[in-house]
């Protein structure tokens, strides 16, 4: 027994090895060690449940669990905030989404804290988020702004990673473009989004990172936009250069965004109209007049009637580089949104000099102007009503005769008499062709012979009407034609 007992002994793991204290403390550590296992094991599990019923309500987009997102953003993992702010973002996107029940549930301002995250999927999740916030309107935009965002955003413009770049420029866009809030545009270029985002412009056009570029541009656009009160020309002067690049870019989003922001500098006044020619942006964009793409189209067309509707010099400009070529084009365009505008740059076109009244003339769209005047749109018969009665107004006598050879008179007697400016365009008219009738009656036998065709064409009774039916201004126009005919 003793020898069996011995042997058992000699075989023991610990024989003659470890004291009784050292064992007893291997012990506990065990012990610890399974505790704790246990513990991570507990934790893990939980963190499964939380995972599995955040993608739950991921699925379901039940806005009754907005409180517990709150929760997982306030204390989940980077991962669980993650899944959370992507729920939010989601929630936002829907159409006729909880925008308003977000705010209230007092999301916002965690969402703009997650701004700072240190996960960049964190950061570009919460930029989405209130960049679908923001693009809600006016009001929702507001709330961003009054949450502290902006400032956070535009130092994001410089993070090295796209995703969060790209959609701080999303938000940024979304909180300043709507139109009837200049204050929340003022408010993001007043806080330097320029200096960031003129550098993300020059350096996505020389990278070729080309989803960045669109965003960056469409933002510039969206700061550009508004004309009561106008943005900040002093900050909007110093990104002219590198906008006027872009106009060579083959992307259609990026040249959209940039005719646009073209046309909403242009309009303001004569001195920014004056800086968008001084940039040298005038060919590129009259290049874009013969784009088959609308939505280039439309913008650039729109740039080009600004720049034609302050002086006679900046007309030239316009005339100079070609921007006659392509309005034969634009005058038979499917879109009645682009005759009009054409219709009306012409007008503009012909109100100051013979020569340049001369150079529509020679483009050969007199005729086109003449067709649209008898059977177009009202809308766009009024513009091409003005752009025929300026170049009898302003033209010479033989710029006179030839739109009267070309038929003018019929289609001016013909246009509805309910609209006061097409009545005073039309009476201007008159007058200026009467005159030359009345200076050459030398050469008809005493005869105005303007007078008469416009007799035939039942324009003295157009004129009597609007003698007895029109304000003031439009009796003594009448009047004074009705003086050639006796």
């Amino acid at each position: 027994m003793e020898q069996k007992f011995r042997h058992r002994l000699s075989t023991y793991k610990n024989h003659n090895e470890l004291q009784p204290d050292e064992l007893r403390r291997r012990r506990e550590n065990t012990a610890d060690f399974i505790q704790k296992h246990n513990r991570e094991i507990l934790v893990s599990t939980l963190r499964l449940q939380d995972k599995t019923y955040l993608k739950e309500i991921e699925k379901e987009e039940n806005i009754a669990e907005l409180p517990d997102l709150r929760k997982i953003i306030c204390s989940g993992t980077f991962e669980e905030q993650f899944i959370a702010t992507r729920t939010l973002r989601r929630f936002a996107y829907k159409e006729d989404g909880p925008i308003h029940e977000i705010i209230e549930c007092g999301l916002l301002p965690l969402i703009v804290e997650r701004l700072s995250s240190a996960s960049y999927k964190i950061q570009y999740q919460s930029a989405w988020t209130l960049s679908n916030i923001a693009a809600e309107g006016s009001k929702q935009a507001l709330d961003v702004i009054k949450s502290g965002a902006v400032p956070i955003l535009i130092r994001l413009l410089q993070s090295p990673n796209d995703e969060v770049k790209e959609h701080v420029l999303w938000a940024l866009g979304n909180v300043a473009g709507h139109s009837s809030s200049p204050d929340n545009r003022d408010f993001v270029i007043s806080h330097g989004v320029f200096p960031p985002l003129l550098e993300i412009i020059n350096n996505s056009k020389r990278h070729r990172h080309i989803v960045i570029l669109r965003a960056a541009v469409r933002t510039f656009c969206y700061l550009c936009r508004g004309k009561n009160p106008p943005p900040d020309w002093d900050q909007i002067s110093t990104a002219l250069p590198a906008i006027v690049s872009l106009l060579q870019v083959y992307d259609t989003d990026v040249l959209e965004n940039t005719c646009w922001a073209f046309s909403y500098i242009s309009g303001c006044s004569k001195e920014q109209a004056q800086a968008v020619i001084d940039s040298g942006a005038c060919p590129g964009l009259i290049g874009k007049l013969s784009h088959r793409n609308l939505d280039i189209l439309k913008p650039a067309l729109n740039c080009i009637r600004h720049l034609t509707g302050f002086t006679s010099e900046q007309i030239q400009v316009v005339i100079d580089c070609g921007g006659l070529k392509e309005f034969y084009y634009l005058l038979t365009h499917k879109s009645d949104d682009i005759r009009y505008q054409a219709c009306w740059t012409l007008a503009n076109m012909t109100t100051s000099t013979v020569s340049q009244i001369q150079h529509v003339i020679n483009q050969g769209i007199v005729p086109r102007l003449l067709q649209i005047l008898e059977h177009d749109d009202m809308d766009i018969r009024k513009e091409a009503c003005q752009a025929i009665s300026n170049i009898c107004s302003v033209g010479s006598a033989d710029q006179v005769k030839f739109v009267v050879n070309r038929g003018c008179i019929k289609p001016l007697c013909d246009i509805k008499q309910d609209d006061p400016e097409i009545n005073s365009a039309v009476l201007f008219a008159f007058k200026n062709i009467l005159k030359v009738g009345e200076v050459e009656k030398e050469l008809t036998n005493g005869v105005n012979e303007m007078a008469n065709l416009i007799r035939l064409a039942g324009g003295l009774e157009k004129v009597y009407q609007l003698q007895l039916n029109g304000s003031q201004e439009i009796c003594e126009l009448a009047m004074n034609a009705i003086s050639f005919f006796r």
